[in-house]
């Protein structure tokens, strides 16, 4: 009985194995095979997420410089405004016509007032135009001797300068200290 137990067993165990076996090394090139796909799935998938933030990054950059040439082109319309406003204000104190004058101010000042609101909005901001000149943010037209002011100092504004998300759009042209 004992015989037969282990020849059933041995023949049990040797069909098993002369199936699995087989199985087990056609399976095996398969695993590497995918193995394979995955990684290069994997690794595609890595580059296009990259692929994906470099164009974030360059559509991102290419927006800033088309909102920087657009405001730009507004400047000198705001800098229009102010000489009007200016001379509005010099206007009506020379001569005494304060109603006219007062109305026309009124709307400058309005216009104004919004325009920099929208500038502001954009994220435009005015370039600081105190003490020392910085050859990175302003544009020295000329030199004058001023007594009490140090070699380099601004001493006067002549146009505003304005800077976008940390670019400068427009140096502010002054004149410093000799």
């Amino acid at each position: 009985m004992e015989d037969t137990h282990n020849k059933h067993e041995k023949h049990n165990h040797s069909p098993e194995t002369e199936i699995v076996e087989p199985v087990m090394e056609a399976v095996a090139p398969k695993n590497s095979e995918e193995e394979n796909y995955k990684n290069q799935f994997l690794r595609m998938s890595a580059d296009f997420a990259n692929h994906r933030r470099r164009v974030e990054k360059e559509r991102s950059e290419l927006i800033q410089i088309g909102q920087n040439a657009i405001i730009k082109s507004f400047l000198p319309l705001l800098d229009d405004i102010e000489r009007a406003f200016d001379a509005a204000k010099v206007a009506g104190q020379q001569n005494g016509d304060h109603a006219g004058l007062k109305s026309t101010l009124e709307g400058l000042s309005f216009v104004e007032k919004n325009m920099r609101k929208i500038l502001d909005e954009l994220g435009v901001q005015e370039i600081a135009c105190v003490g020392v000149f910085d050859p990175n943010m302003h544009e020295a037209l000329m030199q004058v001797d001023t007594p009490g002011a140090e070699s380099g100092t601004i001493v006067q504004v002549l146009s505003k300068g304005y800077s976008h998300k940390g670019v400068v759009i427009r140096h502010a042209k002054v004149s410093v200290a000799a």
